[in-house]
């Protein structure tokens, strides 16, 4: 039976990943091997890094936590800490707390109010900050305190489109948020849907997601 698991070094999450995150013990580089002891095959193994500490050249790029929450947790914790690094991008994405449909209602409300906080935060100190909008029915009641209409949001794909139940209602809530905030500008990330363009013709900026720069590395 699946377990879901949120700790530092080991992570089994509710839409399907599972991680394993360990301190590596060398100064410069090294060698890692592999062994798979599944009986099945594992098309692909994913690395995830938060790069935005050694972007040499920020200038003219937006920055996104589409993380797993712990390694971003930081900037709610010490956010006065991370403000230099975040100005030096041209725009920043409002931080992806995780909300998720089988967590209490209580917990997916304070992750909303802490990516909002941190939008705010940001704002405030001079930094361009695009909202991140997740909207889902358990959310419907909150799920748009504090996003601006006519601005640039961000909306994403990533945890429906492999999920056959979720394609038609993904649609139905888009449209409600389309028609509820008309922004200036969507950020999309992840996988655009076929009838992304059917529901918004204003500026489209796809950002593609962590996976597909893994999957184009290993084609290669």
């Amino acid at each position: 039976e699946r377990a879901i698991v949120n700790s530092m070094p080991i992570c089994v999450n509710p839409t399907g990943g599972m991680n394993c995150y360990f301190e590596m013990p060398f100064r410069k580089h090294a060698k890692v091997t592999l062994t798979s002891e599944h009986p099945g095959f594992i098309k692909y193994i994913f690395y995830t890094f938060n790069y935005a500490l050694t972007e040499t050249a920020p200038a003219g790029k937006g920055l996104h936590f589409f993380l797993d929450d712990y390694q971003f947790e930081r900037v709610w914790a010490s956010p006065d800490r991370y403000l230099d690094l975040l100005s030096r991008f041209d725009y920043v994405i409002a931080p992806d707390f995780s909300q998720y449909g089988d967590w209490p209602g209580a917990l997916n409300l304070y992750n909303h109010y802490r990516k909002m906080w941190c939008a705010a935060y940001w704002q405030e100190c001079g930094i361009r900050v695009v909202p991140y909008v997740i909207y889902r029915e358990d959310l419907a009641a909150w799920a748009l305190d504090g996003i601006p209409a006519n601005a640039p949001i961000c909306m994403s794909s990533v945890s429906d489109m492999n999920k056959k139940h979720r394609v038609s209602q993904l649609r139905e809530e888009v449209e409600y948020v389309l028609d509820t905030l008309h922004p200036s500008q969507l950020l999309w990330y992840g996988a655009a849907p076929e009838w992304l363009r059917e529901v918004y013709a204003g500026p489209l900026i796809h950002i593609p997601p962590f996976s597909a720069s893994i999957e184009k590395r290993i084609r290669k």
